[in-house]
């Protein structure tokens, strides 16, 4: 439940300002067996983390695997360079913007060109853009 947890969060990558959450979750399923959780030196959390590790772990090579599936498919894509183009033109980098206490937060793209155009990949060789398909 606690990985579940972590995925509802801005960054599930990091956990460390989540253990009250993970300290309501143990107490309301686990309440024959009193303890406190701490970020140090308590077997309970590091048993915790691990779970998130291993989760966030298997995340990354499902994500590895699904991008070389995509590009293996398009012979457009064997240079890596080609490659390198399309994911600058593809994952957009948020903005760091700062609120009203200092602290700072990253803004997504309003858009993604993937989300907003259609393509014509029927010829893998030269995919491209039909039109805008607001």
């Amino acid at each position: 439940m606690f990985c579940d947890y972590t995925t509802t969060l801005d960054n599930p990558w990091e956990i460390t300002d989540s253990i009250r959450r993970a300290q309501k979750l143990r107490d309301t399923f686990v309440p024959q067996l009193k303890h406190t959780l701490l970020y140090k030196n308590d077997p309970v959390f590091y048993l915790l983390k691990q779970q998130v590790y291993s989760w966030q772990g298997t995340c990354a090579t499902h994500a590895e695997k699904a991008v070389a599936v995509f590009f293996n498919q398009y012979t457009a894509f064997n240079n890596p360079k080609d490659r390198s183009d399309y994911v600058v033109w593809a994952v957009l980098e948020p903005t760091e913007e700062v609120d009203e206490h200092g602290g700072k937060f990253f803004v997504p793209p309003s858009h993604y060109p993937h989300m907003w155009e259609e393509f014509d990949d029927a010829n893998p060789e030269d995919l491209g853009c039909n039109e805008l398909s607001v």
